[in-house]
């Protein structure tokens, strides 16, 4: 049996398009660009830590740019496996992955590759570091710090982190009924569920230089 493409893959098809048309390495000095868009988690993030894949889908935003190339705009998409995630949790493990960039000139686009890591991350900032393998500023470092609205009294958490505490209450109050049926119940009353949370939206920008 064939084996799953990972999220890192799945990026990389979805953001390479055949149109997309590599840029000059000697060309470029260094740019910044804003970024906002989609981030999906698979599995959905629950109470509990368990390990996901990352997929961050980028819509174009503004950039300015330090090079030669006339660069106006860029979308970003990030692909990472082996991120550890809960809805409790305010620190996540360091996964890493892939990420594509397509800039926009205003009459062409390019695309660059790298290889990314999560380097950092507090509540819901994660910072993310890479070198750029291909394309456009080959060889220079790529900087992104992304906020995504995940955890917090208004994150796409929020539900999942109340219930779980209420659930915890409920669960001290019949310590001794520890039947399977009895917290499948009190899961489903308190909003607990088998899927999580699979998608939140994330804003902040990144520098390539």
């Amino acid at each position: 049996m064939p084996s799953r493409p990972t999220v890192t893959a799945l990026v990389l098809a979805l953001a390479a398009a055949p149109l997309a048309v590599p840029g000059p390495a000697h060309a470029a000095t260094s740019i910044s660009c804003h970024a906002s868009g989609d981030v999906s988690f698979k599995p959905g993030v629950q109470a509990f830590t368990q390990r996901h894949e990352v997929a961050y889908f980028g819509e174009r935003r503004s950039c300015v740019d330090h090079s030669d190339l006339g660069i106006k705009s860029a979308a970003l998409f990030v692909g990472l496996d082996d991120v550890d995630l809960s809805c409790l949790a305010h620190d996540v493990g360091h996964g890493s992955g892939m990420a594509i960039i397509r800039w926009n000139t205003g009459y062409a686009e390019l695309v660059s590759e790298a290889d990314v890591t999560v380097e950092e991350t507090t509540g819901n900032t994660a910072t993310v570091t890479g070198i750029v393998r291909r394309g456009p500023f080959e060889g220079r470092r790529l900087t992104g710090r992304f906020q995504t609205g995940l955890l917090g009294e208004k994150g796409e958490c929020a539900h999942i982190a109340k219930a779980a505490k209420e659930k915890e209450a409920h669960d001290t109050k019949d310590e001794g009924r520890d039947a399977w049926d009895h917290h499948s119940a009190a899961d489903k009353m308190y909003g607990l569920d088998e899927y999580g949370v699979r998608g939140a939206g994330f804003k902040g920008d990144f520098t390539v230089g």
